[in-house]
């Protein structure tokens, strides 16, 4: 027996709005002057149906590639959204960039195209089959980029020159190029990148080094000074510093291009960006897209109300070369977001200039999605940039980030069962989280997993702990969060007021501190007035300060006794001292199941909270069971509830749609609730389309408990080859001897990139 079960809101809203509204449909190999309202007379382009459509409406958007920028002519309303969608699962991408073609060889194994478009200075961008290259630069660099070849500043006479011997190109070469420079006196501590023009450039000359004049803005702090021992590169300089293959220039309208394998560009596709935006939804209420892929381009969200950007994959989705302030926290990079209500779901976001995801506004929401590779030019960007007021950025997974994971320079906000890994790859002295001179004004930061710092240009004395609250911070909550591999577990600096650092846990940190702070410079400790450190397991002492509380925390030499912390596993052993010896800190300690609160971030007696971005079980849509009825149950899930699978022999079986997954390596985890009545299963993967070819993944896992038991099952690895609509099986095998039953239990489905 085969039947679809929908959960969830947008097949809600496909249900409501079907009663009172019209279907349009679009393919490439459609007209806009049909009248879009079957596969037989869709329309060409996204942008016909969006001039059309009114509230309820339904656009479905067939395979391909659309080159073009989506602004919807009206707006939904309140159970009655328009949405975009592809169909039936098909793999539809918007994209930003339009191919080059009539090439001709220019010399040696450079050829040359014409390119009638220039996004402006430092925001150009050239594919080959996919893959970003480089604008022709020095020193040449590989397309990691946040791993890039540099160049070392030598000496330097003012705030806005450098000098290097290696400046030995020839006059001109560099005049009116970009140079892009990690500046300070403290050479292994750089807090952001520097951007400017080249004013005059003088070469290097026997032993006298080469010269850069720069326009960068006057400054007596050092900390922006060129200095011996900063890094920099060079671009945007003359057609001569294209020299090595993966890099282009544009030249009075024509595109100069070395390919990686140095064939004709004619035998790949090469594109160029030429729009921003692929939906701009400003001002626009009550919209869905849903399903699609983007291409260097974005969705832009300003100023929006209740809109839903959900199962999205974005490649390359901001990029510049080019700015003048360092400290620019990127507001107009990455998913735009402001206005009110807006939801950004399920989504993927790989590589961006500077922020994967502008968080602004009040009441937006950013929940289960996987960014990385994200602020590549170090400036103050983030993976999510939060500035607003109630925000939720809850369950996503940021690793590879230039400068801090989630920034938090915002009020009332919730930051919650975040995975972030592998930040300040570029600079130094911010952390997971970051916040400087602000008041949170009850901002919580909370159960986030923060691990794995040092991997960048940078591997010592880095100053990136998981949370920073930075000078002049104050009222935040800092509670039960993880913090392993890194420098620094915690820092405050000098004034932290009302902060409520609770039941922490920090392990395995370079520094000799568990909390670290800063004072003024005056030789005086950090000021901690009103900040309160309660119930943490820390890896040193805390940092001597004035004012501050502090209460009922473990420090060394006192063992806490975690469970297996090897493998990031910090619950306690039933003999660690941690356990009952907190001290009650309501609502935060709230649920406690001893006769007072466990110190650090674990509770004994309570299921393990797990972070990152997942995929919740009850929410997905169910293509087909083998029959058996299908519950949804509520309990202490992740999301308060679970799918049950009633189940009742061999070979029963329940399959959850994934959408849209991209192409990757992938650890899976399982959440469910071990029972006495649950059975063994297999899991099997394949595509929606092509479900023959599945392969099971993963051992037998068998989900009986004689007690109750909220877990997480390990699945091992597994790589899909191609992005697309993935169906997640589960067949029943057996059951346990003392098992009343097969019914087996699904919370989510967790996917951590490889």
């Amino acid at each position: 027996m085969t039947r679809t079960l929908l959960y969830g809101a947008l097949a809600l809203a496909l249900a409501v709005s079907s009663v009172h509204s019209a279907t349009y449909y679009v393919a490439t190999t459609g007209s806009d002057t049909a009248n879009g309202t079957s596969l037989a007379t869709a329309y060409k382009t996204i942008q016909k149906a969006a001039s059309v459509m009114l509230a309820g409406d339904t656009c479905y958007v067939c395979g391909g590639t659309y080159r073009e920028t989506v602004t919807p002519a009206h707006s939904g309303s309140s159970g009655l959204p328009i949405t975009f969608t592809n169909y039936n699962g098909q793999l539809v991408t918007v994209s930003g960039a339009d191919t080059i073609s009539s090439w001709t060889l220019s010399s040696g194994s450079i050829y040359k195209a014409p390119m009638s478009w220039d996004m402006g200075r430092g925001l150009n961008q050239v594919f080959v089959d996919g893959q970003m290259m480089n604008e022709a630069r020095w020193p040449n660099t590989g397309t990691d980029l946040l791993h890039p070849t540099l160049a070392t500043v030598k000496s330097s006479t003012g705030y806005n020159e450098l000098e290097d011997t290696a400046l030995n190109q020839p006059a001109g070469t560099w005049t009116n190029a970009i140079v892009w420079l990690l500046p300070g006196a403290n050479v292994n501590n750089p807090w952001v990148a520097r951007m400017g023009n080249v004013t005059s450039y003088t070469p290097a000359s026997g032993t006298t080094p080469g010269k850069i004049v720069t326009d960068f803005a006057s400054t007596t702090d050092p900390n922006y000074f060129p200095s011996p021992g900063n890094l920099y590169y060079l671009t945007f300089g003359a057609l001569s510093t294209l020299d090595s293959a993966g890099e282009w220039q544009l030249n009075t309208g024509n595109l100069y291009l070395w390919t990686p394998n140095g064939a004709s560009p004619s035998t790949h596709t090469v594109e160029a960006r030429h729009r921003t935006n692929a939906f701009n939804l400003t001002s626009r209420n009550y919209v869905t897209v849903t399903g699609f892929n983007f291409f260097s381009a974005t969705v832009n969200l300003t100023s929006a109300t209740n809109c839903l950007v959900d199962l999205c994959n974005f490649q390359y989705i901001s990029h510049f070369t080019f700015n003048s302030n360092g400290w620019d926290t990127g507001e107009n990079t990455g998913i735009i977001v402001s206005g009110s209500g807006n939801t950004v779901r399920h989504c993927w976001i790989d590589t961006s200039a500077g922020n994967a995801v502008s968080l602004m506004g009040t009441n937006n929401t950013v929940v289960d999605c996987v960014m990385h590779d994200v602020d590549y030019q170090a400036i103050d960007s983030d993976g999510i940039h939060v500035k607003g007021t109630n925000l939720v950025a809850k369950r996503n997974t940021i690793y590879n980030a230039g400068h801090t994971g989630i920034s938090t320079r915002c009020q009332t906000c919730l930051i919650e069962y975040n995975d972030i890994s592998r930040y300040c790859m570029l600079t130094k002295d911010s952390g997971g989280t970051d916040s400087g001179r602000t008041d949170g004004m009850g901002t919580e930061i909370c159960y986030n997993w923060f691990h794995d710092t040092g991997t960048g240009l940078f591997t010592t004395d880095l100053h990136t702990p998981g949370v920073y609250l930075d000078n002049s911070s104050s009222n935040y909550i800092a509670d039960h969060n993880v913090i392993w591999h890194t420098d620094e577990g915690i820092r405050l600096n000098t004034p932290s007021t009302s902060n409520k650092i609770y039941n922490n846990v920090c392990y395995d940190q370079v520094s000799p501190h568990g909390i670290s702070g800063s004072g003024d410079g005056s030789g005086a400790p950090p000021d901690f007035p009103g900040t309160k450190i309660i119930n943490n397991i820390l890896d040193g002492p805390i940092v001597t300060n004035t004012n501050g509380t502090m209460a009922n925390n473990i420090v060394p030499p006192t063992d806490p006794k975690y469970v297996d912390p090897a493998n990031h596993d910090f619950e306690l052993q039933a003999t660690s001292p941690a356990i009952n010896a907190g001290q009650v800190l309501s609502p935060y300690t709230d649920g406690y199941t001893g006769t007072a609160p466990d110190i650090g971030a674990y509770e004994t007696g309570l299921p393990r909270w797990t972070a990152g971005a997942r995929y919740e079980a009850e929410t997905l849509t169910v293509p087909n069971t083998s029959g058996d009825p299908v519950r949804i149950i509520t309990g202490s899930f992740s999301d308060g509830s679970a799918s049950i699978l009633d189940a009742t022999a061999v070979g029963d079986y329940i399959t959850y749609l994934v959408p849209n997954l991209p192409a990757g390596a992938y650890h899976i985890w399982v959440g469910t609730k071990k029972h006495l009545d649950r059975g063994q299963f297999q899991l099997s993967i394949g595509r929606a389309d092509d479900f023959g070819n599945a392969k099971n993944v993963g051992a037998v896992q068998d989900e009986y408990s004689a007690t109750d038991l909220y877990t997480e099952l390990d699945l091992g690895l597994w790589s899909p080859g191609t992005t697309s609509d993935k169906w997640f099986r589960f067949t029943v095998t057996g059951k346990n001897a003392a098992s009343s039953g097969y019914s087996i239990c699904f919370d989510y489905f967790r996917l951590e990139p490889q």
